[in-house]
């Protein structure tokens, strides 16, 4: 099943940073250093002496305190304006972490949409895209955690029905887990680690798990949460572990840590085709589906941040804290997180939870929860330090 996910230009725009430090934080955010925050213990012993070539050059990087050529998570203007139910609205801004207790570490989304069926082998060479979904889905997250994105070559969106998609894959696979493990080696310093994915990113991410954490029980130690968001990672029917992991459970409260949190989301429009497409597993398992507005079941508001492409508002983001609803649902065999307008709350967000064809949610999903989503970082942060 192809795990994508399709990114518009557009969004380029909406988030109106012109390509170096702004806002009100700009300094503060290119002061935090690779040091920031207590260093725990040392280097993992499996991880000691790793080394990579490719990702001992800082231009490989998105983010990276001390690495990163171009920190585009610090230099990102994440101002948003908040809009409550009752009409009033609130500007917050989007400080880095001052000194942040454990680290992030996350995969981007397929973004290179070209026709030829290979690897994105540009890596720093244009990452106009990557930037734009860097600051979309991750940049964010700099108030709980010091954050770290590497570039790799991915799968082109045609690389998946390629004949060659196992070598394809492996190429990609092979960057994220060299970038992982250079980390490790050279930054991590014993920290607890947040893994965030979407999409193919999450499903890297995956793979990381099962090769690195599954079946180490000190790493297991040290993993926060994994945020597989858009991905395809199972569980037992019923259960909360066995499919995809023997060792790590699905997360069931935001003080719960070494468990997974996913998530495929679809809105009331989805017809069964695209839902089955999201949430449908093989027998005896289901779609991991965890709902970032209430891990241990059931319907809850959530907390949307959105690019505020009418350019309504004098900050490139815009939040509607409870506008919405999600509820993890199980339909036909399908498992997905259905998104709807919260009954009676007068904010229209109606044209973000229309159906995409054949894409459900999935586009927008990371930015539909993003509040939920730094919430529970920040919970489960803290309760792994």
């Amino acid at each position: 099943m192809v795990v994508v996910a399709v990114w518009l230009v557009v969004a380029a725009a909406c988030t109106k940073d012109a390509g170096g430090p702004v806002g009100p934080n700009a300094t503060a955010a290119q002061g935090t250093t690779a040091s920031s925050g207590p260093a725990r213990r040392g280097t993992v012993a499996k991880y000691a002496g790793f080394d990579s070539p490719m990702y001992a050059k800082g231009e490989n990087w998105l983010c990276g305190p001390g690495i990163a050529t171009d920190d585009r998570c610090l230099r990102a203007d994440l101002d948003r304006t908040v809009v409550k139910a009752d009409g009033t609205t609130e500007v917050k801004q989007s400080p880095p972490a001052a000194d942040a207790a454990f680290d992030c570490f996350y995969v981007y989304p397929t973004v290179n949409l070209t026709t030829g069926p290979g690897n994105d082998e540009s890596m720093a060479a244009d990452t106009a895209v990557e930037d734009v979904v860097v600051r979309a889905q991750a940049a964010r997250f700099r108030e709980v955690c010091r954050l770290y994105a590497p570039l790799y070559r991915q799968s082109t969106l045609s690389g998946y029905a390629s004949p060659d998609r196992d070598k394809i894959q492996a190429m990609a696979y092979g960057d994220v887990r060299d970038a992982f493990r250079y980390y490790m080696s050279r930054y991590n310093q014993g920290r607890p680690v947040l893994l965030i994915g979407h999409s193919q990113g999450s499903g890297q991410l995956q793979q990381l798990l099962t090769d690195e954490f599954d079946n180490d029980a000190e790493l297991r130690g040290k993993l926060v949460s994994a945020m597989l968001l858009g991905g395809f990672a199972n569980v037992a029917t019923g259960q909360d572990r066995g499919g995809s992991f023997a060792n790590i459970p699905a997360c069931t409260a935001p003080t719960q840590t070494a468990c997974v949190i996913g998530f495929n989301s679809t809105a009331a429009d989805t017809p069964p085709a695209d839902t089955k497409r999201w949430g449908g597993a093989p027998d005896g398992t289901q779609r991991l589906c965890t709902n970032p507005g209430a891990l241990g079941g059931g319907a809850a508001p959530i907390d949307p941040i959105l690019a505020d492409q009418a350019n309504t508002y004098t900050t490139p983001w815009v939040e509607y804290p409870g506008a919405l609803t999600a509820e993890c649902k199980t339909v036909d065999g399908s498992t997905n997180l259905l998104i709807t307008a919260t009954p009676g709350d007068p904010r229209d967000l109606s044209a973000s939870i229309k159906n995409v064809p054949s894409w459900g949610l999935h586009i927008n999903e990371v930015n539909l929860t993003h509040g939920n989503l730094i919430d529970v970082a920040r919970q489960q942060g803290a309760a792994a330090v």
